[in-house]
């Protein structure tokens, strides 16, 4: 057993000699493993391969080197959720509700079609399904804790701050609060001095609720910064490096709290929803799912917004 993670894992199987293989999820592994794990292969007349995955982009190497074309040696069988056979009605109906558009699509139907248009449609088309002005008496009493990311900006990009309530047994999260520093000129002072100021704030909104951790973003230096700063004032928060998680994780993570209604948004976070309302696919990137990045306004929010969550994916039950 090998796990093609990435570019390098060929080495793994270089000089290997193999009468098969399966490939668990091959859309996920490199093409350069695939094709020397194949190459492992050629030893024997009748060596076979098997592989399973969810689609994704009809321009990705395994749809057009194995799917695109009908080839007499290649079997396609194309399967639906509905055909899952360990799934009852149930458990199928509830899955597809965790998913909308080209997630629907792909991991419910079991189509090859491209990522294009708005990310979260569900969301663009009707914020008020998730945008709260206030929190109820159940709300508040269900957030266990609070954390908060940041993304710094650079150039022409902002500093983010957002806060997020984790609600008792990962059963969600609440976007509580966010800020902006326009990055034109701004010290990593200035961004330490704003951070405790919204920190306090925060506290003073929801007194009592503990304080965990701020997720951040890199450089090193202006993190330091913000755990001095936070330790010099008593603070009680952990002041941390952000997990970075591919961004389609965070994604799809998102499409399915939002569809299984775990996230709730503060109507006072307008930049997040906006950036929630307008983040699109890029659509210059054929070959791939790639999230549009030219606008601080939208993908600053995101970025920040995910760090606050994203290392609680799995105990939400939310990861692809």
């Amino acid at each position: 057993m090998f796990g093609g993670k990435d570019e390098g894992s060929y080495q793994l199987i270089q000089g290997l000699t193999a009468a098969g293989a399966f490939f668990d999820e091959v859309a996920l592994q490199p093409q350069s493993f695939v094709d020397q794990a194949t190459a492992r292969t050629l030893t024997f007349a009748d060596a076979k391969l098997w592989f399973n995955c969810n689609p994704e982009s009809p321009n990705h190497w395994f749809y057009q080197m194995y799917l695109k074309t009908p080839r007499p040696e290649v079997k396609y069988l194309h399967f639906l959720m509905d055909d899952n056979p360990i799934m009852g009605e149930v458990e199928i109906e509830k899955a597809k509700q965790m998913f909308s558009g080209v997630f629907y699509q792909r991991y419910v139907l079991g189509l090859w079609v491209r990522a294009e248009g708005v990310i979260f449609r569900q969301f663009a088309d009707d914020p008020s399904r998730w945008v709260v002005d206030t929190l109820s008496n159940d709300d508040l009493r269900s957030i266990q804790y609070i954390t908060f990311g940041i993304d710094f900006g650079d150039g022409t990009s902002h500093t983010i701050f957002v806060a997020t309530g984790i609600r008792h047994a990962a059963r969600g999260i609440i976007a509580l609060d966010e800020y902006k520093i326009p990055s034109k000129g701004v010290s990593p002072d200035r961004i330490e001095k704003e951070f405790v100021t919204f920190v306090q704030r925060v506290m003073s909104e929801y007194p009592g609720v503990r304080l965990t951790y701020a997720f951040c973003d890199r450089p090193e230096t202006i993190v330091n910064g913000i755990r001095n700063a936070v330790e010099r004032e008593r603070l009680p928060l952990k002041v941390v490096m952000a997990q970075k998680e591919e961004i389609n994780t965070r994604i799809y993570a998102q499409e399915k709290m939002l569809n299984l209604g775990l996230i709730k948004i503060l109507s006072k976070c307008q930049m997040l929803i906006f950036s929630l309302k307008n983040q699109v696919w890029d659509e210059s990137k054929k070959g791939a799912d790639v999230r549009l990045d030219n606008n601080p306004d939208i993908a600053d929010v995101a970025d920040a917004w995910e760090y606050s969550f994203e290392a609680l994916i799995d105990e939400i039950g939310v990861r692809s």
